[in-house]
């Protein structure tokens, strides 16, 4: 009777395993077959292409009809890559073209892309495609301005001015660069730090990283206030963001003043912030525990 019992149970362990285990993707647990998807989904790919279709109905087709439009979408090509001192104007004139027209958009609707299908890409109100490929023409503006400094009386300077005043951080910190780099008699550095006071975060470190890049001793005691003023006063992303930047500044004997307002992250509500506030401190000045005793 064993050796009869043995063999059955062997088979009902096996067909067992193979129930649970066996894909089974036409078929739920009650026999019924699933509903097909009523469409396909996109690919990352068509869902990128249908996005610069619906940003290219508000530019001119002069601009979209081009082998610069190919290019300046191709973001495997570098700005410093793709511009050279040949093509400068050229690239110059067609990215100039294209930032009022998407930026003009970018306020109405997001350039189309307000509402979103289940099937699209995350939406992001600050980082739209419509943001980013106006973000790549303005760098692609600011290596033309290198290559070919007589294109910067070409320059929109009222739009710079707007669009650094935008509210979008990733705008923002890019059209302040080029006003910081090729119109620094309009907007001094006072008025270009006041600008960086509504960015928060990677934003704000990054814009007071380029200003930094003024060497006038003047500009970089207000450089070293406005850092001062961020630790003092910032929120903990910010504080932390400028706080990893702040050895690119180079601010000298400046950088180490600023780091006492830091101090208010040992014993507060945010403690929880302290310990990497205090190694990334410690890396601009190794006795900086000190000034908090």
């Amino acid at each position: 009777m064993k050796k009869v019992l043995l063999p059955l149970l062997i088979v009902i362990v096996v067909a067992g395993a193979w129930w649970n285990y066996s894909p089974r993707s036409s078929f739920t647990t009650s026999g019924v077959a699933p509903e097909a998807s009523s469409a396909p989904m996109k690919s990352p790919e068509e869902i990128v292409a249908g996005d610069y279709e619906k940003i290219a109905k508000h530019l001119s087709a002069r601009n979209t009809s081009g082998d610069e439009w190919k290019q300046i979408n191709n973001y495997s090509l570098t700005p410093a890559t793709l511009v050279t001192s040949t093509n400068a104007k050229v690239y110059f004139k067609t990215a100039q073209s294209n930032v009022p027209d998407i930026f003009s958009c970018l306020k109405k609707d997001f350039c189309g892309m307000e509402t979103r299908g289940e099937d699209d890409a995350y939406f992001d109100d600050q980082k739209t495609p419509a943001h980013i490929l106006l973000n790549r023409n303005l760098l692609i503006m600011k290596e033309s301005l290198r290559k070919d400094g007589s294109l910067k009386s070409e320059v929109d300077w009222d739009l710079m001015k707007e669009l650094a005043t935008s509210g979008s951080d990733m705008l923002s910190v890019e059209a302040l660069d080029i006003i910081r780099e090729f119109d620094s008699e309009s907007m001094k550095t006072d008025e270009l730090i006041k600008v960086t006071q509504d960015l928060k975060g990677q934003a704000k470190a990054d814009a007071l990283v380029n200003l930094s890049k003024k060497t006038n001793s003047t500009d970089k005691i207000l450089l070293a206030s406005e850092v001062s003023d961020v630790f003092a006063s910032g929120d903990a992303n910010s504080v932390i963001s400028v706080l990893e930047k702040l050895r690119n500044m180079s601010l000298g004997a400046n950088a180490t003043r600023t780091l006492v307002h830091l101090c208010r992250f040992k014993d507060n509500e945010q403690s929880h912030n302290w310990p990497t506030v205090k190694m990334l401190a410690n890396k601009v000045n190794n006795e900086f525990e000190k000034m908090c005793n």
